[in-house]
């Protein structure tokens, strides 16, 4: 069952983690919300509002090529 904003189940390090190793699971180096969304337990809304809070702290990159924006950990 999805859940909205933050999952307690994973810490920002693990989200992070997740996304830096996105290049294993998505077959390259960046991923988007709705991507990432199918790999936690969290809404899609839930997962760009944690990617948000992760690129304000400096943690996760963005960048917006067209509608979509994607995210990528260094």
């Amino acid at each position: 069952m999805s859940t909205r904003g933050r999952d307690p189940a994973m810490s920002d390090g693990e989200l992070v983690e997740l996304i830096a190793n996105c290049d294993e699971w998505a077959g390259r180096p960046f991923t988007d919300a709705t991507e990432l969304a199918g790999h936690v337990d969290m809404t899609r809304q839930g997962v760009r509002h944690r990617l948000e809070q992760l690129v304000e702290d400096g943690k996760v990159k963005r960048h917006k090529p067209s509608r979509d924006v994607i995210y990528w950990a260094d």
